[in-house]
């Protein structure tokens, strides 16, 4: 269960619930060595909740930032087996071929690379510039079991359905009242939860995977 005081703060900084979540998930994970971040838009703040090493070098790609590469049919100009960890966080649902993605990834993954991933199940319509898809856990399985990526984990991210209700419009209210909404949310759920334990598998705002080639 996310605290009190960071749902707080993190809400105060324009983050919406399911980034909150997510950043407290990704702050689990350690990257190092070469290190491939695949659409992120320019915006990397999530970084600043990963460790890093000391020897972590960042290549960023994302069409926005200056690469002219098509996810959807593009091949990526980078060499084969060049990075230890891919990065693809919030970008499977915008794309409509997202097995060429996953396939071109795979390719500049090295052996035993990591891939780590993010994409929104209980969320509001985001075109950019479009919103095709939204993944059950099962679906996203079988789609990287189908690219030949294993060591496969799904993880759903959220605390229950008033959280994850409260999610598709957080952002829309003003602070002071999507605050004490929020607290009130995350206590709700955590009564729910007690009646219902399976909530959060049931009522995910998203699902990070991990999976090695």
């Amino acid at each position: 269960m996310i605290s009190v005081k960071t749902l707080v703060q993190e809400l105060w900084r324009d983050r919406s619930l399911m980034r909150i979540y997510l950043n407290q998930r990704l702050a689990k994970e350690i990257l190092s060595g070469e290190v491939f971040d695949v659409g992120c838009g320019g915006n990397t703040a999530y970084l600043n909740f990963m460790s890093r090493t000391a020897d972590m070098h960042m290549h960023i790609f994302d069409p926005k930032v200056g690469e002219a590469v098509d996810f959807e049919t593009g091949i990526f100009p980078q060499q084969r087996h060049s990075f230890d960890s891919v990065l693809v966080l919030n970008v499977l649902e915008h794309v409509f071929n997202y097995g060429h993605l996953l396939e071109e990834i795979y390719k500049v993954l090295r052996l035993e690379g990591k891939l780590i991933g993010f994409t929104p199940f209980l969320v509001r319509y985001h075109p950019d510039p479009h919103d095709f898809f939204r993944y059950t856990d099962e679906a996203l399985l079988k789609i990287l079991e189908a690219q030949g990526f294993r060591d496969i984990q799904i993880e759903p991210i959220g605390a229950g359905p008033f959280m994850a209700g409260l999610n598709i419009f957080v952002l829309s209210i003003p602070r002071l009242v999507r605050i004490p909404l929020a607290v009130c949310a995350l206590y709700l759920d955590a009564l729910f939860i007690r009646f219902r334990p399976k909530a959060p598998e049931i009522y995910p705002m998203g699902y990070c995977f991990f999976a090695k080639k």
